[in-house]
């Protein structure tokens, strides 16, 4: 029997694509799932234990050892890893069906999807998100509290910052530095580095008025 047991915050789509993940990359038990309003009492056959305020209940009573946190947006997720972190140990999740340099490193709570493609030399930060089929590069540095969404390819040697993230099927040049708390939309690519708290879009990349 597993001596991980996990309870994942969340419990829709995120939190179904993390538990395959788990059931097929982790020796872990899960609990099951804590999220404030569900939009059905279980998922995957998994049950909703309660809400964020009853968690150290949940833990007592179900003896819960690590936590992740199955929401896409960061700002959620960041204040609770940042939370759960006190209480419980993160997990991360590493897909098999990745290909992944014995040279790269990484952080905490970090999940790896399916097709990913993970070079010599890149460092990923804690609480990061890298969807199905991204591509990072050599001596690439991923900050803390970033999404690199599906189909993204990141070349080598740039520096995302923390709370940014890299569209669905967007490219980052070499040798550029996407600032904290960038979004760069889907299908876009970037030539230059950012600008902090700025959107960008199109090809090439530019910054979105508002």
């Amino acid at each position: 029997m597993s001596k991980t047991r996990i309870v994942i915050f969340g419990a829709s789509g995120q939190a179904m694509e993390t538990i395959d993940l788990i059931e097929n990359n982790v020796n872990a038990k899960i609990l099951g799932l804590i999220d404030i309003k569900p939009f059905e009492k279980s998922v995957l056959g998994y049950k909703y234990l309660g809400s964020d305020s009853e968690i150290d209940t949940i833990i007592e009573n179900k003896r819960a050892t690590h936590f992740f946190v199955a929401i896409g947006d960061l700002k959620i997720r960041s204040k609770l890893y940042e939370i759960m972190g006190k209480k419980l140990m993160p997990l991360s999740i590493f897909s098999k069906k990745a290909n992944i340099s014995k040279y790269a490193k990484f952080g905490d709570h970090v999940i790896i999807y399916p097709g990913v493609t993970i070079n010599a030399g890149a460092s990923v930060g804690n609480n990061v998100l890298l969807n199905s089929n991204a591509s990072v590069g050599h001596e690439v540095k991923v900050g803390n509290h970033v999404n690199i969404q599906p189909g993204a390819n990141i070349a080598g040697r740039v520096e995302i910052g923390d709370f940014s993230t890299i569209g669905i099927g967007a490219s980052v040049r070499e040798n550029l530095k996407i600032a904290k708390n960038t979004f760069i939309g889907g299908g876009a690519m970037v030539i230059e580095d950012t600008k902090s708290g700025k959107t960008y879009a199109g090809v090439p990349a530019k910054i979105l008025k508002t």
